[in-house]
Formats: structure tokens, sequence, C-alpha cells
């Protein structure tokens, strides 16, 4: 490296199994373009000590390029030991200074924590695409070039829209994932028309697919995704939608992110209210794809559960936003969207071709198949086959016999086997349907009122929450102890899935069980509006508590409550905005809760008090 000093210094990090080629051709490529850079093949001294070679050669690097595969991303295991390119990340993420890292995905694989964040460059299916490869080429040249002049500005630049990081939900939904190659085939021949719509009932696995299909990125097609969460309000804005795609637009479309940079688009993505999304949708991003050379032959936009974009507040939402401006898509590209077979996102995308995923279809019976076969040979439960004197076989079989073709009740009973809450002796009496399987689990987890009451308190504050909180926020804003709280919780279990500390209902068809009181299981209804009374409740003491979820929900919860003079006067209350502002929480939060404020002062028929309130002199 020292006879190429004037040269911009690369470090090649890549697993040596099944990332040598493609390592050897970038070296070779990026030499071509100017690039002094080190791989250890090729630069490493005979007889040197190979860790000391690696790590100076890193010292002087002025930035890394990581080769992500399978190999160079491994897991310590029983065989195997952490990968070493792991390791070289870490070393360059964490130098003083930092060194700035570019990640390569060559092959489908998880992407490192580490670098999860960072914009990177998709090459996958290199070896039989050449015009593939000279893309990802030519972004990466332009990541190294920004990354070598401005260091961390590979992160997203002052300027571009914030995207939301999706990775716990995608690798929960993602878990034990097999099969869906027709599913995979389907969306591939998806090569003419402007939009595919999945359909399925809930629990047809319509977000793993999707999840999965987000991970293999087949082609390096997908320029954006998005998952409407029903537990999470804020994924479900439309104006935070569009913000959150046109942000990874940016990551993915260097001449899309100039194009956005180069005007004042990117701070209106970030005021811009949701009465303003279907525009906002146009301006600044249809129109800046469309004027930029064919880049795909066909590029995905892909959204997940806009059943579940329904469930918005009043006003327009993420369906009308796609639904408005289907026909001015550029023609390379093409939305792909999943929904429950709700008629009111039918209606709105009518047609648009669609793909129903039928539980009784052969393809997917035999997926559901694979599925509980590869859970029963995983080490949860392999041991309890034998023990129940059933053969894998026909303890495979039944399990997929009561689930009728529906991966939710397959994943939930299996993990209530793995759980001991049955024996594999007693599949055949496990009831029919999620609601049945709900109830009995419920029934056999919470034998009385008494031992249901601390649950259904936090149930219901989850219902309504909107965010995952965690153990001590939920003890806050409940006000059951210790103890009870973490009986609750335990008993609750994986219902409430744990990411990372926080809690939230790992399904919204739960959600929609707890709610339903027409199907015999009133004993186990949670009521929304009571978790939004606690909320309510636990918000209004935002000077006392140190937690800021005051500061980001209040305003969108009183709207949830009607309660409109007591938002307005929150809104004009000066040390609420100062206290927001000291916590670094979003500097927009404020337009976008008073435009929250007109719209529902519209909608209640106040005009006179929003005339007063637009006439103030610091509105």
């Amino acid at each position: 490296m020292e006879a190429d000093a004037r040269r911009p210094r690369i470090f090649l990090s890549y697993g040596r199994r099944d990332g040598a080629a493609i390592a050897a051709r970038l070296r070779e490529d990026l030499t071509g373009r100017g690039y002094a850079v080190w791989q250890d093949a090729h630069d490493l001294p005979e007889g040197a000590p190979w860790d000391y070679g690696i790590e100076q050669a890193l010292a002087t690097c002025q930035a890394v390029v990581a080769v992500l595969t399978p190999h160079a991303v491994r897991r310590a295991g029983p065989d195997e030991i952490d990968s070493v390119c792991l390791d070289e990340i870490a070393y360059a993420r964490f130098a003083r200074p930092p060194k700035p890292v570019v990640p390569v995905m060559a092959e489908a694989c998880a992407v490192p924590l580490i670098v999860a964040r960072l914009s990177h460059v998709n090459v996958c299916g290199w070896q039989d695409d050449p015009a593939l490869y000279r893309r990802g080429l030519d972004q990466l040249d332009a990541e190294l070039a920004a990354a070598i002049a401005g260091g961390e500005q590979l992160r997203a630049s002052v300027g571009r829209p914030e995207t939301w990081d999706f990775a716990a939900f995608l690798n929960e939904k993602r878990r034990g994932f097999r099969g869906r190659d027709w599913l995979f085939a389907a969306v591939g021949l998806q090569s003419v028309g402007s939009a595919l719509l999945i359909l399925g009932d809930p629990g047809a696995g319509k977000s793993a697919f999707l999840a999965e299909l987000i991970e293999r990125d087949p082609g390096g097609r997908i320029l954006a995704f998005h998952c409407c969460q029903a537990d999470t309000p804020a994924t479900l804005e439309p104006a935070r939608f569009v913000a959150s795609m046109a942000g990874m637009l940016c990551a993915r479309l260097p001449g899309y992110a100039e194009a956005l940079e180069r005007t004042a688009l990117g701070d209106a993505l970030a005021t811009a209210g949701d009465g303003d999304a279907s525009s906002l949708w146009e301006t600044a991003v249809l129109s800046p794809l469309a004027r930029l050379t064919r880049p795909f032959d066909r590029g995905l936009l892909v959204v997940d559960g806009l059943d579940e974009a329904l469930l918005a507040p009043a006003g327009p939402t993420i369906v009308d936003v796609l639904a408005s401006r289907l026909n001015r898509q550029p023609d390379w590209l093409c939305l792909l969207a999943t929904s429950r077979r709700e008629r009111a996102v039918i209606d709105r995308l009518r047609g648009i071709p669609t793909l129903a995923i039928d539980a009784r279809d052969a393809r997917n019976l035999s997926d559901v198949d694979v599925y509980v076969g590869g859970r029963l040979a995983a080490p949860g439960l392999a041991a309890r086959v034998p023990a129940s004197g059933l053969s894998a076989d026909d303890a495979r079989r039944l399990v997929v016999a009561r689930s009728d073709g529906n991966f939710l009740y397959a994943r939930e009973a299996l993990d209530g086997l793995e759980r001991g809450l049955y024996g594999l002796d007693r599949l055949a009496t496990l009831p029919p349907g999620l609601a049945g399987l709900f109830e009995r689990s419920f029934a056999q987890r919470f034998p009385d009122e008494d031992a249901f009451a601390p649950a259904r308190r936090v149930l219901a504050v989850l219902l309504a929450a909107r965010e995952p909180l965690s153990d001590g926020q939920l003890a806050a804003i409940t006000g059951l102890d210790e103890a009870a709280l973490r009986r609750a919780l335990a008993m609750l279990g994986a219902y409430v899935s744990d990411g990372g500390g926080r809690f939230a209902l790992f399904h919204r068809a739960l959600a929609d069980w707890l709610a339903d009181a027409e199907d015999g299981s009133w004993r186990f209804a949670a009521r929304r509006q009571d978790g939004l009374a606690d909320l309510l409740a636990y918000c209004r003491r935002w000077r006392d508590v140190l937690d800021t979820y005051p500061l980001r929900h209040y305003p969108a919860h009183l709207d949830e409550a009607g309660a409109l003079d007591e938002l307005q006067h929150l809104l004009d209350d000066r040390a609420f905005a100062a206290r927001r502002a000291s916590a670094q929480e979003d500097p927009f939060a404020l337009v976008r809760d008073l435009r929250r404020l007109a719209t529902a002062l519209l909608r209640a028929g106040k005009q006179q008090a929003l005339s007063a309130m637009l006439a103030a002199p610091d509105t």
C-alpha cells in the first residue's frame, strides 16, 4: 500500500470460503478506478504475523469495503467461531477516528447489526447479471468517494429523511422461515404492471414472506420497504411513510439522493402533515424517480400490512397515498404490497393484479408441512417426539391437520408444545382456529379473574400504546407492583413479544381476539379505552417523569381521546415545548401536532376555535 500512497486506500474484508471470487473481481475493478486496494491474499507479506498485518492495514486505510456473505457474517456455533470479518468491521467502526465502512451484499445473509443502519451496495446474483454488477460497482465507487471525503457522512446525511429501522420486526417474522418457493416464483414473474397485491387471511404468512423477500432481495431490486404495524401507530402515518421510503431511496439510488438534496424537499419531507402525503409522494418520490435514467428493468417498492394502515386515526391513509398515484409510477417500478382480505383495501386498489394465499391450496399446505417438520426436528422439540410415543411423521401430520393451512396457528401450537402447555400425545385435541387456540392457551394460563386482572391491565395498555414499552414504563403506567407485573409478563410470555427489553402484542390477530366480545371469549377481553385512560394519566405527569414517551405521544393520545381543549392547551404550553426540545425529540413534532389539532378541530366542526388558533401570533 505504500507504493500507492497518493491513491485512496481501501481495505477489502471478505470471507474466503464464499467471497473470494467477488473479492478478486472488486479488487481488480476498484484498482482500475484509481483505488489502492489491500487484500490479505495479495498484500499480506509472506511469513508476517497475520493478525498484525490485518491490524496495520486497517489502521492505515481510508475506508473499508465489507463483502457480506454467509461465511463472512457467521456467528459462533458448535463447529464454528465468529467470522474474522466481523472483527474487522468492528475494529473499523470503533477505531479512533472511525473508518467508514461500505457494506456490499454479495450473497443473501443477515446484515450484521453494527452496519445495519448504513446504506449498502447489493450485488446478489452478480455472476449471472453483468448489468447488476456494473450498477453495484458504480454505486460502490460513489459511496467510497463520499465516505473518504466525509467519513461518517456515509450515514444518512443532513437533509435526508430518516428511515424506519424494521430490523427487529423483520427478524421476528422470519423466525423458522421455510418453503414458499412458489410464491417467490410468482413474484419473480411479475415483469409487467405497476403493482401486485398479495392477499391472505390472518396468519397466512404474508409478513413472513415479505420479510424473507427483503432479506434475500433477489437481483438487488428492492429499492425501499415499509411495514405497517398497528401496535406502532407512527408507522401508519402517511407523511412518515413517505419520508422513510424517500430515505431508503437515497441510500439505494445516488442519483435520487442528489436530486433530493438539490431541492427543499428534504425539509418538506420532515415537516409535512398527513394531509400533504399524496402530493408529497408524487413530488418527492415518483417524480425524481421518473427523471432518473432507467436504473432497473424492474425495481420494487415493498409495503407490508396495508390493512393495518387503515387503522390510522382520521385522515388519509397510506392506502390512499398509494392508490392516488399508482398510474404515475415509472414503468420500471412495481409496488408489491400485502393485506388481509379487507374490502376497503381491495376497493381502493381496484384494478391491480392480486395474488391470494389460499390456506387449503396444495402448495400452501406443503409449505406448512415443511415448516412444522423443521420445527419438530429442532432441538426445542426433537426430544419430545419419541417420548410421546408418536413418530415424527405422525406428529407433523397432526399439527398440519389442525392448522388447516394457517402458519400462525402452526407456530402457536408448536410454541405451546415447546413451553409444555400440552403434550404431543394430546395434539388431536387442539381446538381449531386461532380464536380457539388463544382461548385454550389463556384458559390454561389464567384459571380465574384474579389471575387475569393484572394481565388484562397490561394488555389494554399495549393495545393503546404507540410504541413498544419497557417493563419500567409498564409498571409506571399500569400501577402494578414489580412482582405482579413480572408475573403478568411471564404468564403472557411470547404473546407480548419482548424485543430487546420492550413489549408489544405479537400479532394483530391477538389484538382482534382480545377486543372481540362476540366469540364467547368475553372473559379475556381487554379494552383499548382502558389502556388509553392509563396512558393519558401517565402522560399528564410529563413534568415529573424522566421518560420521554409523554413528550412523543401525549398529543396523539389526547387527539384519540377527543380531548381537544386539553390538546390545544398542551400545545400552547411553552414548558412542554421546551422540555421536548431539551430532550432532543423530533424538531418537527410541534408542526405535526399543530396540524393534528387543526384537523381534529375541523373534524369536530370547531371552525371558530381553529380560526382563533391560526390567528395567534406564535402559530
